[in-house]
């Protein structure tokens, strides 16, 4: 399989639900983007549709979660894998803890405690900035009705986003995604889409060698890159002596032809991105929906980086 990074550098700031509307992560789950791409596709007709769910569900095109990047330089979730470093006191362990992604070049310092975590920190710092803005809701025409809105806006002045990792193996595939994703950034990606957030462009990045590499060979162990979940044959064998995090994955079903009503996805949880995993898995695109007029599918299946 071949690999490349998709880089989306956002002309408007962004909203990715955290339960609250008034607050916003910084980075989406592969299954946010992977509904996107097939709201986008349906734009096109039932066929487009089917055919992206059936490139995705053959594991022919793969994705990771959105994850930073600064000018060219791409960032991974810190493993779930605890390093003996150098730095000993209270506060350098600290800012260890502190750590939240780590530059995919650097990996090895990381894993030899010798990164320059302080300098990692500063860096990341200066990815964006958070807002809380304060919206009007206008469809009660007698009283309107304020509500505040947690927004994220990335740097542009340091050249700040967000990538995802497409893995493919056929380069149609690979150009009817590129076509998905630029009118993807007209649209917008995330929530309150309508109110203008999420605009993006996209610029294609290569992967070294190297890196391919990793997320081709088999290695003595993974970090997992796609919030993920395997197939209930194979997540015992999955979990045995791995390190992992659990991330709730909910809300609610945009399409307008579902239900007459708003209807709530079936809650799922999924292995977070950076856990540490001993085996690779297959995963699967699950079926959240109810009883609606379509199936409802979540993105579950895995990109993991042999170390």
């Amino acid at each position: 399989m071949k690999y490349i990074a998709y880089k989306l550098c956002f002309q408007t700031g962004v909203h990715f639900g955290d339960g609250m509307l008034n607050d916003t992560k910084s980075t989406f789950c592969a299954d946010t983007l992977f509904s996107a791409f097939c709201i986008e596709a349906l734009k096109f007709g039932e066929k487009n549709l089917q055919n992206v769910y059936e490139k995705f569900n053959s594991g022919k095109l793969k994705i990771s979660d959105g994850f930073p990047f600064i000018d060219n330089e791409l960032y991974i979730p810190k493993p779930l894998y605890t390093v003996e470093s150098s730095e000993s006191d209270t506060k350098d362990r600290k800012k260890w803890k502190k750590l939240k992604y780590l530059s995919l070049e650097k990996l090895e310092d990381y894993f030899a405690g010798k990164l320059n975590v302080e300098k990692e920190n500063d860096r990341l710092s200066k990815l964006g900035e958070f807002e809380v803005r304060q919206s009007v809701n206008l469809r009660n025409e007698e009283k309107s009705e304020p509500f505040p809105v947690g927004i994220y806006h990335f740097n542009n002045r340091l050249d700040c986003g967000l990538y995802f990792l497409l893995g493919y193996e056929d380069e149609d595939d690979r150009y009817m995604l590129e076509n998905l994703i630029d009118s993807l950034g007209f649209q917008g990606i995330g929530g309150k889409t309508s109110s203008g957030l999420g605009k993006f462009s996209m610029i294609p990045q290569n992967l070294s060698e190297s890196v391919v590499g990793k997320l081709e060979d088999t290695a003595p162990d993974y970090i997992l890159l796609t919030t993920s979940l395997p197939k209930d044959s194979e997540i015992e064998e999955v979990l045995e002596g791995s390190n992992y995090l659990l991330e709730k994955r909910s809300g609610y079903i945009s399409s307008n032809n579902y239900a007459e009503e708003l209807v709530k996805k079936q809650d799922i949880y999924f292995l977070k991105a950076g856990s540490y995993m001993k085996k690779r898995f297959t995963g699967d695109i699950y079926n959240v929906g109810g009883q609606g007029t379509h199936p409802v599918w979540r993105y579950a299946k895995p990109i993991m980086l042999g170390v």
